[in-house]
């Protein structure tokens, strides 16, 4: 929602420039821009490294869905700052050295779209994470195999769905003939390495 409502601010601000021009102070301008553009790859850095850490390390799955999606959407906060900041640059360039003053509005347009496109993305999977409303199929149905394939062992509830993202929560319950026990499931599914937390529940059944 945030970067939404920056991508109208900037889009109305560009917008209005483009009707009205300002006075545009080039020098002092381009010093500011190339400082935000410094910051800002910094921190896209730094929360790309938590993230990636983060994910090799795991927690648990109600903290692992809001650490990661907060965590996107602050990387995609300052990648946008980022990219505004670079286009600023373009636009400012173009202005001094081109006399093309309408530029650094029509980039702020440009930003204004691009900005409003990441922030409509993050919504969408956000959603669909909270709804869960994902397809989770493929990811079942290799559990699924797993269990079943060349055993007696059969799944007779299974559900999978997304804490993080990339990465999922798991609940099986299997009936078997044999006496396995959960531990031995678990390990047999130890190789999804896309399921972070797993339960598992076997019934005996003659």
């Amino acid at each position: 929602m945030l970067l939404g409502l920056v991508a109208l601010i900037m889009a109305g601000q560009s917008i209005e420039r483009l009707i009205a021009p300002v006075a545009v102070q080039f020098d002092e301008a381009l010093s500011l821009a190339v400082i935000g553009l410094v910051v800002n790859l910094a921190c896209a850095w730094i929360l790309r490294d938590r993230h990636v850490h983060g994910e090799s390390h795991g927690t648990a799955a109600h903290h692992d869905h809001h650490h990661d999606h907060n965590l996107a959407a602050a990387y995609l906060h300052v990648v946008a700052d980022a990219l505004t900041s670079l286009l600023a640059i373009a636009a400012l360039l173009g202005g001094k050295y081109l006399g093309w003053v309408a530029l650094d509005a029509l980039m702020g347009l440009v930003g204004a779209v691009v900005i409003a496109h990441w922030s409509v993305g993050l919504m969408r999977r956000s959603a669909r994470v909270l709804l869960d409303a994902e397809d989770t199929a493929s990811l079942a149905n290799r559990v699924r195999r797993l269990i079943e394939d060349g055993t007696e062992e059969r799944v007779v509830h299974l559900h999978v769905w997304r804490v993080g993202l990339t990465a999922y929560a798991c609940i099986v319950t299997v009936v078997s003939p044999e006496n396995i026990s959960a531990d031995m499931l678990k390990a047999k599914l130890a190789q999804v390495h896309e399921i972070k937390h797993l339960t598992v529940e076997v019934n005996r059944c003659e």
